[in-house]
C-alpha cells in the first residue's frame, strides 16, 4: 500500500469514528425517548383516575401492556432485522411507536389507550433490538461495550427523567 493510501484511510477511519458516535448519540436519544414514554403510566396514574375516572386495574393494566408484545414478537423482530436491515426496522417501529403514542395520548376511551400502549409495547421491541444491531455494525471492531453501556444508561435516564419531571 502507498503512502497516499494509507493516509487516505486514515482519514476515513476518523470520519468513520467521528459519524458512529453520531450513530451512537441519535441511537442512545431514541431510546431515551421510548423508555420515557414506555414508563409514562405511573407519574400520570392519579390524574388517569382522577380526570378519566380509570380504576386501579384500569392503569395496572396500562402499566403492563406494553410487555405483551414482545413476550412473541422479540424473536420475530430479531429474524426481520436480519432479513431487511437495522436502520429499516428501525424506522418503521419509530413510526409504529409514533402511532402507538397518539393514541396512548388521545387516550379517549379507555380502549384505545390500551390499543396505543400495546402498539407502542410491539414497536418499543423492535426499535430496542434494531437500534443494538445497528450499533454493533457500527462499532463491531472496537468500543462496542462502552457503546452498549451509553445506549443502555441512557435508557435508564429516560425513566430516571421520567420520574422526576413536574
Amino acid at each position: 500500500m502507498n503512502q497516499s493510501a494509507a493516509g487516505k484511510g486514515c482519514a476515513e477511519d476518523q470520519g468513520t469514528s467521528a459519524l458512529r458516535w453520531w450513530a451512537l448519540g441519535l441511537a442512545a436519544t431514541a431510546i431515551f425517548s421510548s423508555y420515557y414514554e414506555s414508563d409514562a403510566i405511573g407519574p400520570i396514574a392519579d390524574l388517569l383516575g382522577r380526570q378519566r375516572h380509570f380504576n386501579q386495574s384500569q392503569i395496572g393494566d396500562l402499566t403492563a401492556v406494553i410487555s405483551l408484545p414482545n413476550i412473541a414478537l422479540a424473536l420475530i423482530n430479531g429474524m426481520l432485522i436480519d432479513r431487511y436491515g437495522a436502520a429499516r426496522i428501525t424506522l418503521w417501529a419509530a413510526l409504529i411507536g409514533f402511532v402507538g403514542a397518539v393514541l396512548t395520548a388521545i387516550g379517549t376511551p379507555y380502549e384505545v389507550m390500551w390499543i396505543g400502549r400495546f402498539v407502542f409495547g410491539a414497536s418499543e421491541g423492535a426499535i430496542f433490538i434494531s437500534l443494538i444491531a445497528g450499533l454493533a455494525q457500527w462499532f463491531s471492531r472496537s468500543g462496542i461495550a462502552l457503546a452498549t453501556a451509553v445506549f443502555l444508561s441512557l435508557a435508564r435516564v429516560g425513566s430516571f427523567s421520567l420520574d422526576n419531571s413536574p
